[in-house]
């Protein structure tokens, strides 16, 4: 994805999800498969480093949710040539279908199931990559959208992904699965990670303790403070497959 600084302007942000605030993560470069924060212009950037990759390789598919189709408008030349290079190319978006492009397939967004939605998913011979990302405030001007998502070369997951969203332009489903599913994984990761930390530091100051406390600090004291902090962990065995279970049956 290093053709993303291409098309970045300079006030494009992004932060990683629940992460420092006001530290920009464009600067050291985006991770794969880690939730971030984006403005409309990194939005654009990581879209356009999508396209770029399919136009290269000339070949495979691409699908596109655009929210509303009325924004294909000043990409119109770019989506011809991807639709003469690509053996199939599909766009999505809620409103009036636009003009006619020749192999281009419209796929419109009736019930407006994905219009909160940013996605563009190319599948070649060599490289799979997708982006998606999910609308966070009301905002109807795109510059002042903001969105939660992530990018995956993962050929699995990017196959999810794709039949998730075919699944609701068709009507089998209301809900984007795969996503609510991605991004409670990364969550509970996050959370797992806060907490084996906290339980680090625990575990430190209970060693330091019975090494030098002495009378005052004995062993069954050690090992009652290290299963309070375990049993903490182990609570993630079991609330971990019912987050899952939770946005799956949606």
């Amino acid at each position: 994805m290093m053709r993303v600084r291409e098309y970045l302007t300079m006030e494009a942000t992004t932060q990683p999800l629940d992460g420092e605030k006001g530290r920009n993560a464009l600067d050291q470069g985006l991770a794969d498969n880690c939730f971030y924060e984006f403005d409309a212009d990194s939005v654009v950037a990581i879209w356009h480093a999508v396209e770029d990759i399919a136009l290269e390789e000339a070949s495979g598919s691409l699908f596109a949710a655009i929210q509303e189709f009325s924004g294909l408008e000043s990409q119109r030349e770019r989506y011809e040539q991807l639709a003469l290079t690509l053996d199939h190319i599909q766009l999505t978006g809620a409103g009036a279908t636009p003009r006619r492009i020749p192999r281009l397939k419209f796929m419109p967004d009736r019930k407006g199931l994905v219009k909160e939605f940013r996605a563009v998913i190319y599948e070649g011979p060599h490289t799979q990559v997708a982006f998606v990302a999910e609308q966070q405030n009301e905002a109807r001007d795109f510059d002042a959208r903001r969105f939660t998502g992530f990018y995956t070369f993962d050929a699995g997951l990017i196959e999810r992904l794709r039949a998730d969203l075919n699944d609701l332009l068709a009507g089998r489903s209301e809900t984007f699965r795969e996503f609510a599913r991605q991004r409670t994984i990364y969550e509970a990761e996050r959370d797992i990670r806060r907490e084996l930390t906290e339980q680090t530091d625990a575990l430190a100051k209970a060693v330091r303790r019975l090494r030098v406390e002495g009378q005052r600090y004995r062993p069954r004291q050690f090992v009652s403070d290290l299963e309070k902090g375990l049993s903490r962990l182990v609570k993630w065995k079991d609330k971990i497959p019912k987050l899952i279970a939770q946005v799956e049956g949606n």
